[in-house]
Protein backbone atom coordinates (compact mmCIF):
# COMPACT_ATOMS: atom_id res chain seq x y z
CA UNK A 1 0.00 0.00 0.00
CA UNK A 2 3.11 2.14 0.70
CA UNK A 3 4.35 1.37 -2.38
CA UNK A 4 1.64 2.18 -4.11
CA UNK A 5 0.24 5.79 -2.29
CA UNK A 6 3.89 7.29 -3.07
CA UNK A 7 3.72 7.32 -7.20
CA UNK A 8 0.22 8.57 -7.18
CA UNK A 9 1.57 11.19 -4.90
CA UNK A 10 4.20 12.42 -6.70
CA UNK A 11 1.86 12.45 -9.82
CA UNK A 12 -0.70 14.76 -8.18
CA UNK A 13 2.28 17.16 -7.46
CA UNK A 14 3.87 17.33 -10.91
CA UNK A 15 0.06 17.48 -12.65
CA UNK A 16 -0.69 20.42 -10.59
CA UNK A 17 3.12 21.82 -12.22
CA UNK A 18 1.84 20.80 -15.27
CA UNK A 19 -1.89 22.55 -15.69
CA UNK A 20 -2.24 25.98 -16.86
CA UNK A 21 -3.63 28.33 -14.42
CA UNK A 22 -6.07 30.91 -16.62
CA UNK A 23 -3.95 34.70 -17.17
CA UNK A 24 -5.56 37.43 -16.61
CA UNK A 25 -4.42 40.43 -18.91
CA UNK A 26 -4.09 43.63 -17.77
CA UNK A 27 -5.64 45.56 -20.97
CA UNK A 28 -5.38 49.01 -19.34
CA UNK A 29 -1.69 48.86 -19.71
CA UNK A 30 -1.51 47.78 -22.92
CA UNK A 31 -1.91 43.65 -22.89
CA UNK A 32 -4.07 42.34 -24.52
CA UNK A 33 -6.05 39.13 -23.65
CA UNK A 34 -5.69 35.73 -25.45
CA UNK A 35 -8.08 34.66 -27.40
CA UNK A 36 -9.53 30.97 -27.96
CA UNK A 37 -8.91 29.09 -30.85
CA UNK A 38 -12.42 27.98 -31.37
CA UNK A 39 -13.87 32.00 -32.11
CA UNK A 40 -10.93 32.59 -34.29
CA UNK A 41 -12.22 32.89 -38.23
CA UNK A 42 -11.06 30.41 -40.16
CA UNK A 43 -7.75 31.57 -41.73
CA UNK A 44 -9.06 30.94 -45.47
CA UNK A 45 -9.89 33.56 -48.16
CA UNK A 46 -12.84 33.04 -49.43
CA UNK A 47 -14.73 35.04 -52.56
CA UNK A 48 -17.50 32.80 -51.86
CA UNK A 49 -20.45 35.74 -51.22
CA UNK A 50 -22.13 33.35 -48.65
CA UNK A 51 -18.87 32.75 -46.71
CA UNK A 52 -18.20 36.30 -47.06
CA UNK A 53 -21.69 37.56 -45.80
CA UNK A 54 -20.90 35.19 -42.68
CA UNK A 55 -17.30 36.61 -41.58
CA UNK A 56 -19.57 39.81 -41.56
CA UNK A 57 -22.31 38.70 -39.64
CA UNK A 58 -19.51 37.21 -36.84
CA UNK A 59 -18.11 40.57 -36.88
CA UNK A 60 -21.42 42.66 -36.18
CA UNK A 61 -21.72 40.22 -33.84
CA UNK A 62 -18.85 40.37 -31.74
CA UNK A 63 -19.39 44.16 -32.20
CA UNK A 64 -23.01 44.27 -30.06
CA UNK A 65 -20.95 42.09 -27.71
CA UNK A 66 -18.28 44.92 -27.50
CA UNK A 67 -20.37 47.32 -27.25
CA UNK A 68 -22.49 45.59 -24.45
CA UNK A 69 -19.26 44.23 -22.28
CA UNK A 70 -17.95 48.69 -22.85
CA UNK A 71 -21.70 49.50 -21.39
CA UNK A 72 -20.81 47.19 -18.52
CA UNK A 73 -17.61 48.58 -18.24
CA UNK A 74 -15.72 45.53 -18.43
CA UNK A 75 -12.82 46.12 -20.40
CA UNK A 76 -11.25 42.77 -20.96
CA UNK A 77 -14.41 41.48 -22.00
CA UNK A 78 -14.61 44.31 -24.45
CA UNK A 79 -11.12 44.12 -26.00
CA UNK A 80 -11.36 40.43 -26.83
CA UNK A 81 -14.65 41.18 -28.83
CA UNK A 82 -13.42 43.90 -30.36
CA UNK A 83 -10.72 42.58 -31.36
CA UNK A 84 -12.66 39.37 -32.50
CA UNK A 85 -15.14 41.44 -34.67
CA UNK A 86 -11.43 43.56 -37.04
CA UNK A 87 -10.36 40.21 -37.09
CA UNK A 88 -13.82 38.51 -38.94
CA UNK A 89 -14.04 41.74 -40.92
CA UNK A 90 -10.35 41.80 -42.09
CA UNK A 91 -10.86 38.22 -43.20
CA UNK A 92 -14.52 39.24 -45.04
CA UNK A 93 -12.23 42.36 -46.85
CA UNK A 94 -9.46 39.95 -48.14
CA UNK A 95 -11.54 37.49 -49.67
CA UNK A 96 -13.79 40.82 -51.42
CA UNK A 97 -10.56 42.10 -52.67
CA UNK A 98 -9.82 38.90 -53.76
CA UNK A 99 -12.79 38.65 -55.69
CA UNK A 100 -12.62 42.39 -57.10
CA UNK A 101 -8.61 41.48 -58.38
CA UNK A 102 -10.41 38.22 -59.65
CA UNK A 103 -13.22 40.32 -61.32
CA UNK A 104 -10.29 42.74 -62.63
CA UNK A 105 -8.60 40.04 -64.21
CA UNK A 106 -11.66 38.87 -65.98
CA UNK A 107 -12.44 42.76 -67.25
CA UNK A 108 -15.54 42.63 -65.58
CA UNK A 109 -15.22 44.47 -61.92
CA UNK A 110 -18.62 44.08 -59.87
CA UNK A 111 -19.09 47.41 -58.30
CA UNK A 112 -21.15 46.10 -55.69
CA UNK A 113 -17.96 44.39 -54.49
CA UNK A 114 -16.43 47.86 -54.29
CA UNK A 115 -18.68 49.46 -52.18
CA UNK A 116 -18.74 46.62 -49.88
CA UNK A 117 -14.89 46.47 -49.62
CA UNK A 118 -15.44 50.63 -49.18
CA UNK A 119 -17.82 49.95 -46.45
CA UNK A 120 -15.69 47.20 -45.06
CA UNK A 121 -12.40 49.17 -44.60
CA UNK A 122 -14.42 51.77 -42.96
CA UNK A 123 -15.85 49.45 -40.60
CA UNK A 124 -12.28 48.37 -39.71
CA UNK A 125 -10.80 52.05 -39.11
CA UNK A 126 -14.22 52.36 -36.16
CA UNK A 127 -12.82 49.08 -34.70
CA UNK A 128 -9.54 50.36 -34.61
CA UNK A 129 -10.22 53.24 -32.99
CA UNK A 130 -12.80 51.68 -30.73
CA UNK A 131 -10.15 49.36 -29.51
CA UNK A 132 -7.82 52.20 -28.44
CA UNK A 133 -10.60 54.00 -27.01
CA UNK A 134 -11.40 50.49 -24.99
CA UNK A 135 -7.78 50.03 -23.78
CA UNK A 136 -8.15 53.89 -22.21
CA UNK A 137 -10.17 51.75 -19.63
CA UNK A 138 -12.37 54.83 -18.04
CA UNK A 139 -15.85 55.90 -18.35
CA UNK A 140 -14.73 58.94 -20.98
CA UNK A 141 -13.07 56.43 -23.52
CA UNK A 142 -15.67 53.94 -23.22
CA UNK A 143 -18.17 56.65 -24.70
CA UNK A 144 -15.94 57.10 -27.27
CA UNK A 145 -15.28 53.37 -28.00
CA UNK A 146 -19.64 53.08 -28.09
CA UNK A 147 -19.72 55.64 -30.67
CA UNK A 148 -17.23 54.31 -32.82
CA UNK A 149 -18.48 50.84 -32.46
CA UNK A 150 -22.18 51.84 -33.43
CA UNK A 151 -20.74 53.64 -36.67
CA UNK A 152 -18.68 50.57 -37.30
CA UNK A 153 -22.06 47.85 -37.05
CA UNK A 154 -23.46 50.58 -39.33
CA UNK A 155 -21.00 50.46 -42.18
CA UNK A 156 -20.75 46.40 -41.42
CA UNK A 157 -24.43 46.03 -41.62
CA UNK A 158 -23.88 47.94 -45.02
CA UNK A 159 -21.58 46.00 -46.31
CA UNK A 160 -23.87 43.05 -45.09
CA UNK A 161 -26.46 43.98 -47.46
CA UNK A 162 -24.19 44.47 -50.52
CA UNK A 163 -22.82 40.82 -50.41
Amino acid sequence: MRRLGRPLFVLMVLSLAVIPFPVHADVCRGELPPLDSADLPLESKSTNRAMLRGQVELGIRHANLGMAALKALSFEVAVKNIRLSYYNLRFAGSGVELAIQGGRNRRFVDPILELADTAIQAAMEHIRYALTAAQGCNAASAAVGLERLENAIANAREAENLL
